[in-house]
């Protein structure tokens, strides 16, 4: 993978990181990350950082805190993305 593919990537993919713990602390049994950082919820939307963090703001993108960290699951991004294509709230 050339390096600006490794980087567009990396938000989605962890191409080139290395998590502590090997396949990652927040990885599932097929080594896929379950949760995602605003920003990388937001790249996956094709959004801005801004808007995205306006959205959990405001309750719009599913999110759960864990202390200080917000994050974004997955499957709630995946279904989230189902209902908006669908015209539902």
């Amino acid at each position: 993978m050339a390096p600006t593919e490794c980087v567009q990537a990396a938000a989605m993919s962890g191409c080139g990181v290395e998590q502590p713990g090997g396949a990652g602390a927040m990885a599932g049994l097929t080594g896929e990350r379950v949760l995602l950082t605003v920003e990388e919820a937001a790249h996956r939307l094709g959004i801005g950082r801004s808007f995205a963090w306006e959205l959990v703001r405001r309750g719009e993108l599913p999110s759960i805190r864990l202390g200080r960290l917000v994050r974004i699951p997955v499957g709630a991004l995946d279904e989230w993305i189902q209902r908006k294509s669908r015209g539902q709230a």
